[in-house]
């Protein structure tokens, strides 16, 4: 990805990846690598919801979606 303003390049990023064949022993080996990733994931979404609910934020209900949608035209 690059970023030109004029001729000047602001920005640039890439990604190298390797490609590696998905045996049970890679899984295995990628499993141990990475075991709390979800349970992660899940306490920074409840922490972030506990700070909120100390800071005593109006909670809302939302009503259940109806199936159906509109579009707005510009």
């Amino acid at each position: 990805m690059q970023d030109w303003q004029g001729e000047q390049k602001m920005f640039e990023a890439g990604l190298g990846l390797e490609r590696i064949e998905l045996t049970r022993q890679s899984l295995h080996r990628h499993l141990l690598d990475f075991p709390w990733m979800t349970g992660k994931t899940l306490l920074g979404i409840y922490w972030q919801a506990l700070r909120l609910l100390l800071k005593r934020l109006p909670l809302f209900s939302h009503e259940a979606a109806s199936g159906e949608y509109s579009t707005v035209s510009a």
